[in-house]
């Protein structure tokens, strides 16, 4: 039988974490819901994570025993605690080189938006974030040029605004990361979260340009989770 004090601690499957404010925050994509560690359990992840110490067990096993860490045979392992950089530009001053939307845009984006939805309603949280990061099997991911980011991303939105459906974070992130991978685009999706008052936000991301919405509009949001 393994002792627990020599063992250490890993995020539980679906989880991701950060630290804000001096507090660690998970968000359980599993069961979508997001959580705040307390002050002392928050003070004794961060120190493992800078010093690889081992974490006072007492402190951390509520967390355990909500579903937001497990055990681990490393005792030294650290908690891999989303670090992702502030986003460094975005496609505002390209807008006037923007493209509008064919009618077979309107449609794909619209199929893609149902498909997203019932994701979402059906299968959870995680299961949609797997499906919107699927590669393009023929193309592959690639860097893309800023000019073609603004027409992909133009295409988006324009068909976008045809949807019966008003705009919203995480589904249109979830189109979009779709969209751009289907054309051969490599994308992330983050998330973040903002602690007082706390909200969180989604958004995409090529290559540290945000591409649905504005670098200042996502800058009070802590990265959470990059997917």
């Amino acid at each position: 039988m393994r002792t627990l004090s020599i063992m250490g601690y890993a995020l539980a499957p679906d989880v991701h974490a950060c630290v804000a404010d001096d507090r660690v925050y998970f968000l359980d994509a599993g069961r979508d819901r997001y959580c705040k560690a307390g002050p002392s359990a928050s003070q004794a992840l961060i120190a493992r994570n800078k010093a690889a110490s081992t974490p006072d067990n007492a402190s951390l096993t509520p967390l355990v025993e909500a579903g937001l860490l497990t055990f681990s045979d490393d005792r030294r392992a650290r908690l891999r605690l989303c670090t992702h950089p502030s986003p460094s530009d975005d496609l505002h001053g390209v807008r006037d080189r923007r493209a509008s939307p064919r009618l077979t845009d309107i449609v794909d984006i619209a199929w893609l938006a149902l498909l997203a939805s019932r994701r979402l309603r059906r299968h959870g949280f995680a299961d949609a974030l797997r499906w919107a990061g699927v590669e393009a099997p023929v193309t592959g991911l690639r860097k893309s040029a800023i000019d073609e980011l603004a027409r992909c991303v133009a295409c988006f939105e324009g068909a976008r605004t045809l949807l019966p459906t008003s705009p919203r974070c995480l589904l249109d992130s979830l189109i979009l990361r779709r969209w751009c991978s289907a054309r051969g685009i490599a994308t992330a999706m983050v998330i973040g979260i903002r602690p007082l008052p706390f909200a969180a936000h989604c958004w995409v991301e090529h290559e540290g340009v945000v591409l649905n919405g504005s670098k200042d509009s996502v800058a009070n949001f802590k990265p959470i989770c990059v997917a």
